[in-house]
C-alpha cells in the first residue's frame, strides 16, 4: 500500500504519459529534420552535376547525420521503454480516473495519428479478422 502512495503522490503515471508525448513529438521533428537533409542534399548532387562531387560533400558532415539517426533511435527506445513501464505501472496498481483518461487519449493520440504520424490502417472487419469458425475444434465421434 505504501509503494501505490507514493506512486499517486508522485504523479508517476501522469509523468509517463507525458514523457511519451514528449518523446513522440521530439521522434517527429527528428523525421522531418532528416528528411529534409536528405532532400536537400539529393537537390544539391542534382545541382553539382553528379555523384562524384555530392560524396565529397557528404562526407564532410557524415557525423550530423548520423547523431540525428542515432538520437532518433533512442528517442524511439525511450519511447517504447516508457511506455511499457506505463503498461505494467497501470496494469498492476489502480490509477485515478484523470490518469485513466490521459492514457486513453494517448492510445488515441498514437494510433489515430495526432502526433504527426498517419497512424494504424483502419481493420476491415471482413478480412483483418478470423472467421470465429476457424477458431472452433472440429467435435469429435466418440464410439
Amino acid at each position: 500500500l505504501q509503494a501505490t502512495d507514493q506512486i499517486i503522490n508522485c504523479n508517476l503515471v501522469d509523468n509517463l504519459v507525458t514523457l511519451v508525448q514528449d518523446y513522440s513529438q521530439l521522434e517527429n521533428g527528428l523525421e522531418q529534420e532528416l528528411a529534409q537533409k536528405k532532400a536537400n542534399s539529393a537537390a544539391r548532387t542534382s545541382m553539382l552535376g553528379g555523384p562524384a562531387q555530392s560524396q565529397q560533400q557528404q562526407s564532410s558532415h557524415p557525423e550530423i547525420e548520423s547523431f540525428g539517426k542515432i538520437l532518433l533511435n533512442f528517442a524511439y527506445q525511450q519511447k517504447q521503454l516508457a511506455a511499457t513501464c506505463l503498461f505494467y505501472l497501470t496494469y498492476h496498481t489502480q490509477a485515478k480516473v484523470d490518469e485513466v483518461a490521459a492514457i486513453i487519449d494517448l492510445i488515441q493520440k498514437l494510433t489515430n495519428g495526432t502526433m504527426g504520424k498517419d497512424g494504424l490502417p483502419m481493420m476491415d472487419p471482413f478480412m483483418d479478422v478470423p472467421s470465429v469458425f476457424e477458431g472452433q475444434k472440429q467435435p469429435t465421434q466418440q464410439s
